[in-house]
Parts: structure tokens; sequence; C-alpha cells
């Protein structure tokens, strides 16, 4: 068949989507879509070809694919190692805050003096504690 930049469009949609996932465009000047809509339709004509067309349509889609992961694999790569970083981060950041005891309640571990007397209360979460956050005043977080 004729050589067409056909694949390389609905590549470049894709790539489209993936940087503005959440612009809008006017689909045939009527139509208001969302690129991430687009690029997922794009991505999932594109997979459909691959999977039931014969060999052209598998190496024309390849080929535009190739483009595509040349441009955004590093980007895909740094998103999805960061997504789980975050996803720790957000654990260990809601097991502290759930055993951190609330703001005016908190007490010394070790002597029993109330904040609400006005002793000065200190969160410690070194390695001696365990790594788990424990509430002293001020004079034993200095001295443990």
């Amino acid at each position: 068949g004729p050589m067409t930049a056909f694949w390389l469009d609905y590549s470049l949609i894709f790539a489209m989507a993936t940087v503005a996932p959440d612009e809008t465009i006017l689909f045939s000047f009527i139509l208001p879509i969302r690129l991430k809509w687009l690029g997922l339709a794009s991505a999932a004509y594109m997979l459909f070809v691959a999977a039931t067309g014969g060999l052209p349509e598998k190496a024309a889609v390849a080929a535009a694919l190739v483009n595509y992961v040349v441009f955004f694999g590093e980007h895909w790569r740094t998103a999805l190692r960061g997504r789980t970083v975050v996803a720790r981060q957000r654990a260990r950041r809601a097991d502290i805050e759930a055993s951190v005891p609330v703001l005016g309640n908190r007490s010394c571990a070790i002597c029993g003096a109330q904040e609400s007397d006005g002793t000065d209360i200190r969160v410690c979460t070194c390695e001696r504690c365990g790594g788990q956050p424990r509430a002293l005043c001020l004079a034993h977080a200095r001295s443990h």
C-alpha cells in the first residue's frame, strides 16, 4: 500500500494525551473532548489493528509506537518509580500520624507530665525508641 503518516498521527495524538491529558479540544469543531480520552481511543485502535492486522499493519503500528517509546520511555519509568515512592511515603506518614498523640493531650512517656499543665512535650522518633514516635517532656527528650 501507499506510505502514509496515518499511524504516526495516531502516535502523536497519544503523545499529546501524555503531555496534557486534561486539555480540551474541539473535535470536528463541535464536540469538546479531553485529550486523555482521545489518546486512549487512539491507543486502543492501534492495539486492535496490531492484534488483528496483517504483517504490514503490525510493522507500521510498531514503527509509530517506537517513536512514542523513544520520547516517553524515561517519563513513564520515572513516573512509575515515583509513584511507588509516593505510596510508601503516604503509608509511612499515615502510620506516624496514627501513633502520635493529639496536641494538647500528650504526656511524657517516662514521667507522665501533661502538656495541659504547661510542660513542653516533644515527640521523639529515634532508633533507641524503636523507631516508633514517643512523647517526652523536654528534660527527658534532651537526656534521652
